[in-house]
């Protein structure tokens, strides 16, 4: 996908989420929510032993009708961390990355009962990242080194992905499981996935 749809899609998602909202009618619920996640990149390197690790996230949301069709839309904070491992020898380098993207998703529901079954639509933006770095050899423990470094913000670019999950609604609270799948690369040979487990309230 190329950055032109990329950009067309940041600016028509929230039009096309407000379009149903133009009558306060047409509003039916605010919320926030914290999310724990372990999203990072797929693992298909054979160099490096790659591990996604959990991550905290919160946002708001709204319930809105769009030509009555019922959908959430969102704006969160969605940290990804994973850590690789490469091992030669008695040298070993642990890398931790920290990135943070800002996304704003579109949300599809169907309610059965109390359960949700749904499918969000999301468009991430790159804010910014850290990334630590730990050298060590077995034989010369005093020669660990241990660096952190910023992440340009040229090295990640827009992340676009669906998901999948199903939720369960406790008066105002919902308690929701999804699986995440990137569609494109934000950087190099990386594209993102995983688990996002969330707990929202809806005002």
């Amino acid at each position: 996908m190329s950055n032109f749809n990329i950009k067309f899609i940041m600016q028509i998602l929230p039009f096309i989420a407000t379009l149903g909202a133009n009558d306060k009618s047409n509003i039916s619920g605010l919320g926030v929510y914290i999310s724990r996640s372990i999203v990072g990149p797929y693992d298909d390197n054979t160099l490096w032993d790659l591990k996604n690790v959990p991550a905290v996230g919160v946002g708001f949301s709204s319930r809105l009708w769009l030509n009555n069709l019922p959908i959430h839309v969102g704006v969160g904070l969605s940290p990804k961390i994973w850590e690789m491992k490469r091992k030669q020898g008695d040298t070993k380098k642990i890398t931790i990355n920290k990135v943070n993207y800002v996304d704003l998703w579109m949300r599809l529901s169907f309610s059965a009962m109390k359960c949700i079954i749904f499918s969000d639509l999301n468009v991430g933006t790159y804010i910014n990242g850290k990334r630590y770095i730990e050298e060590s050899d077995a034989s010369f423990q005093e020669l660990k080194t241990i660096t952190e470094e910023d992440i340009s913000i040229d090295e990640f670019g827009m992340d676009f992905g669906i998901s999948f999950g199903l939720g369960y609604q406790i008066d105002k609270l919902q308690v929701n499981l999804k699986y995440i799948r990137g569609l494109l690369e934000p950087s190099e040979d990386i594209k993102f996935y995983g688990t996002v487990l969330s707990l929202g309230y809806e005002f």
